[in-house]
C-alpha cells in the first residue's frame, strides 16, 4: 500500500514537473528571426447577442514585431501589427493606434499576440495580469492564460493550441470578459 502511494506521488510530481517546462520548450522552437506565413480562419462569437462572424484571410508573422493580417473574406480588411502601432481596416474604416502606453488594452493586446505566436506563454500571462497552465494534449500543447480579473472588452481568457513538433499555432482562441470570444485556426 505504501509503495503504491510513494508510486502514485512519484508518478504525479514528474507530470507537473513536465508540464511546467512546456514553455521552455515552446520557446525552444521559435528562432528569434522566424516568419510564418499562412491562410487562417477567424470565428467571432457574441453570445449575448447570438451573433456569429466568420473571416478568412492569410496572415505573415515576422518575429519579434511584426504580424499582417490580410482578410480575403471580407477583402480589404486587415490587422496591421508594428513595433510601435496596431493598425485595424474594418468594412473600409481605419483605426490606428500607437502602442506607447503599457497599460493601453490595444498595447496590451499587440504585446500578447505577438507572445504567443513567439511561444513566450509566461510573457503573455505577464501583460494580462494572469496565471497560465500549459500540458501536453497528443501531438498539441494546449496552453490556458487567465486573468484574476478582466474589464468587458479585456482579455479574460486566452488559450493556445502549439504543434509539439514544430511549435506553431494551430488555433488561438481569446475571450473578453464580457463573454464575446474568437478563435483564429491556422492551416499551414
Amino acid at each position: 500500500m505504501k509503495k503504491s502511494i510513494v508510486l502514485a506521488l512519484s508518478l504525479c510530481v514528474s507530470m507537473l514537473c513536465a508540464a511546467n517546462d512546456i514553455p521552455e520548450k515552446l520557446m525552444a522552437l521559435h528562432p528569434a528571426n522566424e516568419k510564418v506565413s499562412c491562410s487562417f480562419t477567424e470565428v467571432r462569437v457574441m453570445p449575448k447577442v447570438k451573433k456569429t462572424e466568420t473571416r478568412e484571410g492569410t496572415l505573415v508573422y515576422q518575429a519579434p514585431n511584426d504580424l499582417r493580417m490580410d482578410y480575403t473574406s471580407p477583402a480589404g480588411d486587415y490587422i496591421l501589427i508594428t513595433a510601435d502601432k496596431l493598425e485595424q481596416c474594418k468594412k473600409g474604416k481605419t483605426q490606428s493606434v500607437r502602442v506607447k502606453d503599457r497599460d493601453n488594452r490595444y498595447t496590451i493586446y499587440r504585446a500578447t499576440l505577438l507572445s504567443c505566436l513567439a511561444g513566450d506563454i509566461d510573457r503573455a500571462a505577464e501583460l494580462n495580469d494572469a496565471v497560465s497552465e500549459c500540458k501536453k494534449v497528443g501531438n498539441k500543447y494546449v496552453c490556458t492564460i487567465t486573468a484574476e480579473v478582466a474589464k468587458s472588452k479585456d482579455m479574460k481568457q486566452i488559450q493556445v493550441e502549439y504543434d509539439v513538433t514544430t511549435g506553431r499555432v494551430l488555433t488561438i482562441k481569446l475571450t473578453e470578459g464580457n463573454g464575446n470570444y474568437a478563435t483564429y485556426t491556422t492551416h499551414f
